[in-house]
C-alpha cells in the first residue's frame, strides 16, 4: 500500500474536516501520503474529489513517484455533497426499478 484516499463519500457522510484529520492521521502514524480518491460508483458523483498533478505522468511508475513525492493537491468540490447526495437518491431510485422489475 503506497497511499491512503479521502473518500468522497466518506467526506460527505463523516464530515470533510472530521474524516480527513481521521484519514491524514491514520497516514501520518505509518508515514504514508494521502490522495483524493472518489470511489465513484456513479456519474453523479464524478468530480467530488480529485488529485491535480504538477506534472504529466504517462506510466503507474510516473504516478507512484508523483505521489511519493507530494507532486499534487487534492481538490475537493464545493458541491461534494450535492453530487454525492445526488448519487445516493439516485442510485436508490434505480435500485427500486430494478427491484421491481425483478419482482414482476
Amino acid at each position: 500500500m503506497d497511499a491512503f484516499d479521502l473518500n468522497g463519500k466518506d467526506l460527505h457522510s463523516i464530515g470533510i474536516k472530521e474524516n480527513s484529520q481521521l484519514v491524514y492521521e491514520f497516514a501520518e502514524n505509518l508515514n504514508k501520503p494521502v490522495i483524493g480518491g472518489s470511489d465513484t460508483h456513479h456519474q453523479l458523483q464524478y468530480g467530488c474529489i480529485f488529485n491535480e498533478l504538477e506534472k504529466d505522468c504517462n506510466t503507474v511508475n510516473d504516478l507512484k513517484d508523483i505521489i511519493l513525492k507530494g507532486s499534487y493537491t487534492i481538490r475537493i468540490s464545493e458541491k461534494l455533497h450535492e453530487k454525492v447526495q445526488s448519487a445516493t437518491e439516485q442510485k436508490a431510485i434505480e435500485k427500486k426499478m430494478m427491484e421491481a422489475i425483478i419482482n414482476k
